[in-house]
């Protein structure tokens, strides 16, 4: 080591010593080198480059270190070789030395942390999120030129008058103030959710069929005695509970509802006399309720017949948890309920029925809009005022005729480009089948030449693209997707020898061998000429006539 320092000599007042200094020796050297100082002013110093080590073994490097970089270098470093590094404070502040400006702060007093640029503040932590001062700005890459089709039916909310359109039957769908709205056959239908009102785009279905006579309207009341009557509404007991068409004003915003009273505490059911089902099927029985006392819980029964299996209650499409047969309403509001089941034998001329289990009298349920259909999901209401009801399937078409003539226009034969193209397309899907088709072009509306993307692949949890030609797959790409009843993109890069499929910003996955299909001049939507029909809301469809690059896929899929 070495002492810094001149002895104290008479009243000169100074110390010995005034610093300390520890030097060694490096190896081949007879020349110590200064290692560490401990400065008269009481700092303790070391030579630039040279480390604070911390933790680890004695002879090797710590787990911790801090060093200052040579001279000129302008940086300094921490370094943790621990899983974590730890600053604790209740109040933390990053600033510029030379402003004093704030670039990072967080309070203990408001648990908020923000950043900041030129001392004001541009992000900030809430409760809920964060919030932004100033403009969001992202390094993405969009296309620069616009798609030659773009139909964006969540926000138009309309058909374009190119397409044709057809669907035998009423059918209903949700409007923009959560209302059932009923439209005759070949209407399309652009759909909302029924709880939160946002736009879904265009409904498309399969077709079902509402096994129950009357649905709502003038028939929705009750005939009487259940030993009186052998179809329709009936009541277990005519002077246990009191059966009011009419009474408020149902989902419609008509005055519609059926009102449910009970007089006493049994013989309680409302039955529906006489249904013809199918043995080992599945149904869904769906209607509107509200509850008019607090405690109201509502019981679903098989009246006759082998008990079926796999019961669950769906709250506005939504499985319930934990509730099978017996409906609990989360609040006093209207909510679409499903009781779903699966027949065993003897489910012919099958009486069904539900009743009030709470125990309560008086007042107790609104009813309506009441459907049975055989399927594994529910679908929208179908009409009924006497008869049964059936809702066909959607045929969405452009370019060609149902017959797959072209002779009517040129309209995707002029845009589409045989040689390379791109489609992009959001939406929801609700059932769970493989292969459901939600966008295709084709050759006369042929399985032989089309370009195809499937909500659902192989497997019903992949999106597949598929490229045929000469009625063999030449290309087929399948990428996993969110969910059923997710929001799900996906964009499709189609050219011979290079096919791209991008889903919810996914790296693409693609397929570097096959041709491309000749003389496209048609477009399908929502059916196939191969696999299944997309059943959900087709959100957004959009064709570039230009083979996008993986990057451009990527951002439109995000």
């Amino acid at each position: 080591g070495l002492v810094d320092g001149d002895p104290a000599t008479g009243g000169d007042g100074t110390d010995m010593p005034g610093a300390l200094s520890f030097r060694t020796t490096p190896e081949g050297s007879d020349s110590p080198t200064e290692r560490l100082r401990i400065t008269a002013a009481g700092n303790l110093k070391i030579p630039d480059n040279a480390k604070i080590e911390l933790g680890g073994a004695q002879t090797g490097g710590g787990d911790l270190y801090i060093q200052h970089a040579p001279a000129g270098s302008g940086s300094d470093t921490i370094h943790s070789n621990s899983a974590y590094l730890y600053i604790n404070s209740d109040a933390l502040r990053l600033n510029s030395k030379t402003s004093g400006w704030n670039y990072l702060r967080g309070d203990k007093s408001d648990g908020v942390v923000k950043l900041y640029k030129s001392n004001s503040a541009k992000l900030s932590t809430s409760d809920t999120g964060i919030t932004v001062t100033g403009e969001v700005a992202a390094t993405q890459d969009y296309p620069d030129y616009r798609p030659t089709l773009d139909f964006n039916f969540a926000a138009v909310k309309k058909l374009d008058s190119r397409f044709r359109y057809y669907r035998l039957g009423g059918a209903s769908y949700i409007d923009e103030n959560g209302l059932v709205k009923f439209v005759s056959e070949n209407q399309p239908r652009f759909d909302h959710d029924p709880v939160t009102r946002e736009p879904k785009g265009l409904l498309i279905e399969q077709t079902r069929t509402n096994l129950l006579r009357y649905s709502h309207g003038d028939g929705f009341k009750s005939q009487g005695h259940m030993n009186d009557y052998t179809v329709g509404w009936v009541q277990q007991d005519t002077t246990n509970s009191t059966i009011t068409p009419n009474a408020a004003l149902g989902p419609d915003g008509t005055m519609s509802a059926l009102k449910y009273t009970l007089n006493a505490t049994s013989g309680r059911r409302l039955d529906y006399e006489e249904v013809d089902l199918d043995n080992s099927t599945t149904y869904c029985w769906s209607w509107w309720m509200k509850r008019m006392a607090s405690n109201a819980v509502w019981s679903f029964q098989f009246v006759s017949g082998t008990s079926p299996t796999g019961d669950q209650i769906l709250i506005d499409g939504v499985a319930a948890s934990g509730q099978t047969t017996t409906y609990t309403p989360p609040d006093d509001k209207w909510h679409r309920v499903t009781w779903k089941f699966t027949t065993q034998a003897n489910a012919d001329e099958q009486d069904l029925g539900g009743y009030d289990s709470s125990g309560g009298t008086g007042d107790r349920w609104l009813l309506w809009g009441a459907q049975l259909e055989a399927g594994a999901f529910p679908t929208s209401l179908i009409p009924t005022r006497g008869n049964k009801a059936t809702r066909g399937s959607e045929e969405i078409h452009m370019g060609s005729d149902r017959d797959g003539s072209s002779a009517l226009d040129r309209t995707i034969l002029n845009i589409f480009d045989d040689h390379e193209g791109t489609i992009v397309a959001e939406w929801e899907t609700q059932e769970s089948e493989t292969n459901q088709n939600l966008i295709s072009f084709h050759k006369d509306l042929s399985s032989a030449e089309r370009v195809e993307i499937r909500a659902t692949g192989s497997s019903t949890s992949n999106v597949r693209a598929e490229i045929v030609t000469g009625g063999s797959s030449t290309a087929s790409i399948q990428v996993a997707h969110g969910g059923l009843q997710k929001n799900t993109k996906a964009a499709f890069g189609f050219q011979k020898d290079n096919y791209s499929l991008s889903v919810n910003g996914s790296a693409v996955s693609s397929d570097t061998s096959g041709n491309m299909p000749s003389d496209i001049n048609s477009l399908m939507i929502g059916k196939g000429t191969w696999g299944t029909y997309f059943d959900g809301h087709l959100k957004r469809f959009m064709y570039y006539p230009k083979n996008l690059p993986d990057s451009q896929l990527i951002t439109l899929t995000s």
